[in-house]
């Protein structure tokens, strides 16, 4: 493996702790290691323009595998181990933060899918009470005049409030 014997990681309250072990014998033989093709920056991008948990998805399988590109590159020993150790770290951390951008995007989606179906069964209790106060002829006009609002409603659905999962669909007709 090229001078090294062992790659380990461990993950500490700070971030994530690299281990690059080396072979005892290595010879040097004086020539230049190859520049590393890893771009921090458009990682990181691409992790700040997902904005929708679909979007960020893709990306935890890519970081996925850079990270193992990474080590391979490192194993090859071709580019300099302190650069490729670094763009390890950073991969690492990249793949950590798009599984939480994940996970919260999740969370989000779930919260606006309940506080629609909470506007939803508000709306259908409203046109539930309606209908009820139209088939009892109470009329709502405050004045001496009298107004005549009248619509069908052919079918009012019992909505029961459930606790939905992303990705369930709920057909409503009005």
């Amino acid at each position: 493996m090229n001078g090294i014997r062992s790659v380990s990681f461990q993950e500490v309250p700070g971030g994530l702790l690299v281990h690059v072990r080396k072979e005892s014998k290595t010879s040097t033989s004086g020539k230049l290691k190859k520049r590393l093709p890893y771009n921090f920056k458009l990682m990181s991008k691409q992790i700040m323009q997902a904005k929708t948990s679909t979007a960020a998805r893709p990306l935890v399988t890519k970081m996925q595998a850079k990270l193992s590109w990474l080590y391979k590159k490192l194993r090859s020993g071709e580019f300099g181990d302190s650069e490729v150790a670094a763009a390890i770290i950073h991969a690492a951390s990249m793949e950590r933060i798009a599984k939480r951008k994940v996970r919260h995007r999740n969370e989000e989606e779930r919260q606006i899918t309940r506080a629609d179906l909470k506007y939803l069964k508000a709306l259908f209790d409203r046109l539930e009470q309606e209908k009820k106060q139209a088939a009892s002829g109470v009329s709502s006009a405050s004045s001496g005049r009298s107004s005549s609002v009248s619509y069908v409603i052919d079918c009012m659905p019992e909505v029961e409030m459930t606790d939905m999962d992303l990705g369930e669909v709920m057909d409503v007709c009005v």
